[in-house]
C-alpha cells in the first residue's frame, strides 16, 4: 500500500475544515486537485474516508480512525523538522570528550553520525578518562568516550572490550595471534605513561617484571603515537589494540597477551540528557554494532 504525504495533508485539511474548498485554499491548490488526492488516497488504502451522499462533509468510521493515524504522522514529521532545526548550525555544538586510545572506534562512530546528520556540529577534545568524567558531571561535556568509571554517577554503555597485547614490528613471518607472558622473559617492552592510568600501569608492570621483563615508559598516549613509536624505535609496546581489523598496518602486528587479566572497556558515558543533538549522538552510538 502506497500513499503520499500531500494526500495525507489534503485529507487532514478536509476533515479539519469540513470543506474541500477551504482545504484547497489552505494548501494553495485547486479544489479539483484536493478531490483527486482524496480519491487516490482512498484507492491506495482500499476504503472510503468521507461520505459523499450528502452536501455536508462526514467521515466514515474508518475515516475517523485513519484520521488519528494521519495526525500522528504529521506530528512526527513536525517533530523531525524541529529536531533538524535544533541540530542546525545555530544550535550549540555537541561537546564530546574522548580518551586518546581506541580512536579508530570513536571516529568510525562520529563519522557515521555526521554522514547521517550533516546539520549537527561536534566539538571533540581529548582528555584522560578521569578528566572527561569530571567534565561530564560538571555539565562541561555532553558525551564522553572513556574507559569505564562504574563507581561514578554516570550512565555508561559498553562500546568495546579491549584486551592488552603486544604491538611490535612485523618480521615478515606470520606470528601467533596470541602469546603468553612466558614468551617475554628478559625482553624489553614499553608501557603507556603511568599518569594516564596508574592502576592499570602498576598491574601490568607487576605482571611483566615478575617474569623478568624490563619495562620502559614512553611519552606517547595516543594510538597514532604508539604506532609511530614502534616503527621509529622498534621496542614492542604493551597496549590496547591501536587499530581496527579493517585498518591493520602491514608493517606491524598485534598479539593478545592471553594470561594478562588486565582488561579495559571503552564506554560511551553521559551525566544527563542535554540537547536534542546530543541525544541523537547517544542513540546512534548505542545502535551501532559492537566491536
Amino acid at each position: 500500500m502506497l500513499f503520499r504525504l500531500d494526500q495525507i495533508q489534503s485529507f487532514v485539511e478536509i476533515a479539519k475544515h469540513n470543506s474541500f474548498s477551504i482545504a484547497a485554499s489552505h494548501l494553495n491548490v485547486t479544489q479539483p486537485m484536493i478531490s483527486t488526492r482524496l480519491k487516490n488516497l482512498e484507492n491506495a488504502i482500499g476504503f472510503r474516508l468521507i461520505h459523499r451522499n450528502t452536501k455536508a462533509i462526514a467521515l466514515t468510521p474508518n475515516g475517523a480512525l485513519f484520521l488519528e493515524r494521519c495526525l500522528e504522522i504529521l506530528e512526527s514529521i513536525a517533530n523531525a523538522e524541529r529536531l533538524v532545526s535544533q541540530i542546525g548550525g545555530n544550535a550549540r555544538p555537541v561537546r564530546v570528550g574522548a580518551v586518546p586510545t581506541h580512536s579508530w572506534r570513536r571516529w568510525t562512530l562520529l563519522q557515521s553520525f555526521m554522514r547521517r546528520y550533516p546539520q549537527a556540529v561536534l566539538e571533540v577534545d581529548t582528555f584522560s578518562s578521569t578528566v572527561i568524567a569530571e567534565k561530564l558531571l560538571k555539565g562541561e561535556l555532553d558525551i564522553g568516550f572513556i574507559h569505564r568509571r562504574g563507581t561514578l554517577p554516570l550512565e555508561e554503555v559498553g562500546l568495546l572490550d579491549g584486551h592488552y597485547g603486544l604491538v611490535s614490528r612485523a618480521d615478515g613471518k606470520p606470528g601467533p595471534p596470541v602469546i603468553t607472558l612466558s614468551d617475554l622473559p628478559y625482553q624489553e617492552v614499553a608501557l603507556f605513561p603511568r599518569p594516564l592510568d596508574p592502576t592499570r600501569h602498576d598491574e601490568l608492570t607487576q605482571a611483566l617484571e615478575a617474569i623478568g621483563v624490563r619495562t620502559v615508559a614512553i611519552p606517547e598516549t595516543t594510538d597514532e603515537g604508539i604506532v609511530n613509536f614502534v616503527r621509529r624505535i622498534g621496542t614492542p609496546v604493551v597496549a590496547l589494540k591501536p587499530w581496527g581489523d579493517d585498518s591493520a598496518p602491514a608493517d606491524l602486528t598485534f598479539q593478545d597477551l592471553s594470561d594478562v587479566s588486565v582488561r579495559r572497556e571503552l564506554v560511551i558515558a553521559r551525566a544527563s540528557r542535554t540537547t536534542a543533538a546530543a541525544e541523537l549522538l547517544w542513540e546512534h552510538c548505542l545502535s551501532a554494532p559492537k566491536a
